[in-house]
Parts: structure tokens; C-alpha cells; sequence
């Protein structure tokens, strides 16, 4: 296990990597890490996921390990491409909560998955910041955040494509 400083100094590295090549981006702690979305620049398409996978390759050269097992030998930072590779890879959204289901032997720990501003990823404190209760008292702001970003990039309900299929979903409140 890696030094938190050293995860949050690539984590900031990348972060940098991408704002320098102008692509929207956003840093999420899961719950227990971080990962980094980001989006197109108006410079170049992405293209298909070999495609980003070889450009994400010569960016973020340097700063960490695409193997695993690399990044084990090195001690270095493992930057996790499986969506790249395994694209059906589930994925944690925003604002849900790194907590086990039934079946699962890892470790949780009941952190909401949050929006961190690169200007607090340094000083991000994840036991109060991403604690549920307070993600709820500021969560119209994280939520801002975060859908400021799919703006930026283009996703989510304002975005369908031509004859998309999908419904609203029912908006149910439990008192």
C-alpha cells in the first residue's frame, strides 16, 4: 500500500497532465481512491478505446504503472485502465457509497464516492469530506460540480442520442 501523499501527488499529476491538453476533467475520491474522468478536447476526438488507451499511454508516461503488477514490483502508482480493456467493467457513479454487497470479501468503507476540486486533493481529509451525512449537507454543491462536468462533456439525460430509448426514471420520496 502506497503513501497517501504519493496516490494523491499522481492523482494531482494526471489531473495537471489533462488540464495542460485542455480536457474536461473530474477528480472522484470512490470511497477509498481516486479516479480521474475526463472528457475530449476540442483539439482532437478520443476515438475508440484502443485509441485512448495508446493517448493516455504517452500522456500520463512516467507518472505510474498500466500493469499491475509493474506498479507492485516498481512501488509505483497502478493507473487502472480496466474500462479501457474490460468496457462492461461496472463503474462507480457519483454520490454512491463504497459499501459491500453480499457476495463481496474487500474491505468498505461506507464512503460516499465525491466531486474533489484539484485545489483540495492535497489537504482532502476522505472521513469528513465524503462521510454520507455531510456529502448531504453539501450536496447541491458537489452536485453542481459534477453536473457541470457531464455538460462539459456531453452526457447524461440532456444528451440522449437520436431515438434513444431510455424513460424517466419515477421520482419516489421515502418519508
Amino acid at each position: 500500500k502506497l503513501p497517501k501523499e504519493k496516490v494523491r501527488e499522481a492523482t494531482r499529476q494526471i489531473a495537471i497532465q489533462m488540464e495542460s491538453q485542455n480536457h474536461p476533467y473530474i477528480i472522484m475520491f470512490t470511497g477509498q481512491n481516486f479516479q480521474i474522468w475526463f472528457g475530449a478536447n476540442s483539439e482532437r476526438d478520443l476515438g475508440d478505446l484502443r485509441d485512448v488507451q495508446h493517448y493516455l499511454g504517452g500522456l500520463l508516461h512516467g507518472i505510474g504503472e498500466f500493469k499491475r503488477q509493474d506498479a507492485l514490483d516498481k512501488e509505483a502508482i497502478h493507473i487502472d485502465n480496466i474500462m479501457f480493456t474490460k468496457p462492461t467493467q461496472p463503474t462507480r457513479m457519483f454520490f454512491s457509497l463504497h459499501y459491500p454487497t453480499d457476495t463481496s470479501k474487500k474491505e468498505f468503507t461506507g464512503l460516499s464516492a465525491i466531486p474533489v476540486p484539484l485545489d483540495d486533493l492535497m489537504d482532502f481529509i476522505p472521513s469528513d469530506s465524503a462521510h454520507p451525512e455531510n456529502v448531504l449537507d453539501k450536496f447541491d454543491l458537489m452536485a453542481s460540480y459534477v453536473s457541470s462536468f457531464f455538460d462539459q462533456v456531453r452526457v447524461g439525460q440532456d444528451y440522449e442520442a437520436e431515438g434513444e430509448t431510455e424513460t424517466d426514471p419515477p421520482c419516489i420520496r421515502l418519508d
